[in-house]
């Protein structure tokens, strides 16, 4: 899977892996012969470490059977899958493999021609769980656990048989419920900022009210951000919380989440080239196929990060390694550079032709503001990135799995509130920013005026 991960572009594959905690088994292979493959990693409280007390103890819940391979050379058939005994689920502590499955001897011969997983003595004192699986139908079998830790789900096949799939499901709950353990504190984090992108969209419909009419194209995409922030937090809030409560539908929260916080994010970026097409004249507009250029570069960047999304939301089950998750990253990050840049020499760009053609000193200075905020904003995105990438709460030490939603989404979320309360103080409605504006350099062919020089105006259309 993770050799798989690393040539990149994995989007649809991930959009039908395991979007909720469940683990499904949908026909995946089973091992070779006298081998033990691991296939996800479930981060589980005990009772007694739990969030909130008096919730119950977290258990397993398994349903798998056999099913014979029809793509194999030679398929098992269902009644030797009926009687085969020596295919076995384990789930144990990350720390706790070399103390409960003797490494040096995978299987061992319990009973006469029944080979099985070689547990030691050391296994009755961890919680390891261990359950055979043979064909026809599945079973659940439930059964607790009762320590804090990383568990890993590996399956082991014990015996000769080849040319059978395993097919079912294997759930974790915890005292909280069907969430990650490490994703817990997820549900406060999109919350929080719920609220937030809620007060500053508030904030930004006050500000706006007494200049509705004269709304500039950049103030109106700032209300716009503010707007999917709402959603796309709102929309992951109900996720997480569709998702602790089981519901394994809720794919579609996610995937509409994630097409709000993209929309958010083309939405500034728009914002930004706004600002700097403000203060040109009609002669000045750039080629038509800038707009073609503009819209590709959305395009090609919305698909990067999606697919970043997808590779860093299943990073944790999956246990992928942070030189997969980098490689999955590089597209994101190269089109957001160029994005960035984009933008940053547009405003520059604009602020020396404004000096040049003489305009008012304020129009320099918020092209100055603009591309000071959209530099740092830069950084902060680098620095949320990087953040993503070298994620340190994910270890078998409990004590830092609260942090991890602050380092997956809480840094990323934050620059670009951060971002937005700084748009929104330069780009308030004001009788200064107004009145900077060239009124009619859309109406018109001819060069007009800022306002403030209406008497000049009027002069060239009376001549």
């Amino acid at each position: 899977m993770t050799g798989a991960l690393r040539l990149g572009w994995v989007v649809v594959a991930l959009v039908h892996v395991v979007v909720a905690e469940p683990f499904v088994f949908d026909n995946i292979p089973a091992p070779q012969p006298f081998t033990l493959q691991t296939e996800y990693l479930f981060f589980v409280y005990a009772a007694s470490d739990a969030l909130q007390a008096g919730r119950g103890d977290a258990e397993v819940v398994s349903k798998v059977t056999l099913v014979p391979d029809p793509d194999a050379e030679a398929p098992a058939s269902a009644a030797k899958l009926a009687e085969y005994r020596s295919v076995q689920i384990a789930i144990f502590p990350t720390q706790d493999f070399g103390t409960a499955i003797d490494p040096t001897l995978l299987c061992r011969h319990r009973q006469k021609d029944t080979p099985e997983l070689n547990l030691m003595p050391a296994a009755s004192n961890a919680s390891v769980v261990v359950q055979t699986i043979s064909g026809g139908r599945a079973y659940e079998d439930a059964q607790h656990l009762n320590c804090t830790a990383a568990y890993v789900l590996a399956v082991a096949n014990c015996g000769g048989l080849v040319g059978y799939k395993l097919s079912g499901t294997i759930v974790v709950k915890n005292p909280h419920g069907y969430l990650q353990a490490v994703d817990l504190n997820k549900l406060a984090l999109y919350r929080f900022f719920f609220l937030l992108y809620t007060a500053l969209s508030f904030a930004c419909l006050v500000s706006a009210f007494h200049w509705w009419h004269r709304l500039l194209h950049v103030q109106v995409k700032i209300l716009y951000v503010s707007f999917l922030g709402v959603l796309e937090c709102g929309l992951m809030w109900l996720f997480y919380s569709a998702l602790n409560m089981g519901d394994n539908s809720s794919q579609a929260l996610f995937l509409a989440g994630s097409a709000m916080s993209l929309c958010k994010i083309c939405c500034m970026f728009r914002a930004a080239l706004h600002a700097s097409e403000l203060f040109l004249r009609p002669g000045d507009e750039a080629d038509e196929s800038a707009e073609f250029k503009i819209n590709f570069a959305f395009v090609a960047y919305s698909v990067a990060d999606l697919n970043f999304r997808s590779v860093a939301r299943h990073r944790v089950g999956l246990c992928l390694d942070r030189l997969t998750v980098f490689i999955n990253a590089i597209p994101m990050i190269s089109l957001s550079a160029i994005l960035f840049r984009w933008v940053i020499v547009a405003l520059a760009d604009q602020k020396l032709h404004v000096k040049l053609k003489g305009q008012d000193n304020e129009d320099a200075q918020l092209l100055h503001k603009s591309q000071g905020l959209v530099s740092a904003t830069a950084l902060g995105a680098a620095g949320a990135v990087l953040a993503q990438l070298l994620d340190p709460s994910l270890g078998p030490n409990s004590d830092s799995w609260g942090m991890h939603c602050i380092f997956s989404d809480g840094f990323a979320q934050g620059v670009f509130a951060a971002a937005l309360c700084g748009a929104m103080q330069i780009w308030r409605p004001s009788e200064g920013t107004q009145g900077l504006v060239h009124e009619c350099r859309a109406a018109s062919e001819m060069e007009c005026q800022p306002i403030g020089a209406a008497d000049e105006c009027s002069d060239d259309i009376d001549s």
